[in-house]
């Protein structure tokens, strides 16, 4: 396998050239491919059992400008995981730093690559006990 890094400023695209064993015992001929490389991701779901309800956070997506009626998604929260923290950690901080709650408790859900066809991002859900209901109340949701 021989890899070849194009851009490294946020995020990175690497070429991949490769070879691979065919389900008929042969090997493949050279394999090309670019990966974008982003590192991995913590998500979580608040959600408050007192007011069963759970929290999205509103943010702007350029990659959405096209794609979308807005560039402005619901979401659930997110944040990149950095060297030396964990998964959880994530979670948490990013709760705090996107919805503003403390997350009491965190069960992990689920992990799976995002896009393994062009991407290595590997994300890491968490649903998570909070107190939602010392937030005020958004605009968009009337209550």
């Amino acid at each position: 396998m021989h890899e070849k890094r194009y851009i490294a400023v946020f995020f990175s695209l690497d070429l991949y050239r490769f070879r691979h064993r065919l389900f008929n015992g042969e090997m493949s001929g050279e394999v090309k491919r670019e990966i974008f490389e982003r590192g991995h991701a913590a998500v979580l779901l608040p959600f408050d059992p007192e007011r069963d309800e759970i929290v999205l956070v509103e943010q702007i997506r350029i990659a959405a400008y096209d794609t979308s009626e807005t560039p402005w998604l619901l979401e659930m929260v997110a944040g990149m995981i950095e060297e030396g923290e964990t998964v959880e950690e994530v979670a948490r901080r990013e709760a705090m730093e996107e919805a503003g709650l403390e997350v009491k408790r965190t069960k992990p859900v689920m992990s799976y690559l995002a896009s393994p066809g062009g991407t290595s991002e590997r994300l890491f859900y968490f649903s998570g006990r909070s107190g939602c209901h010392d937030r005020e109340r958004d605009s968009w949701s009337g209550r």
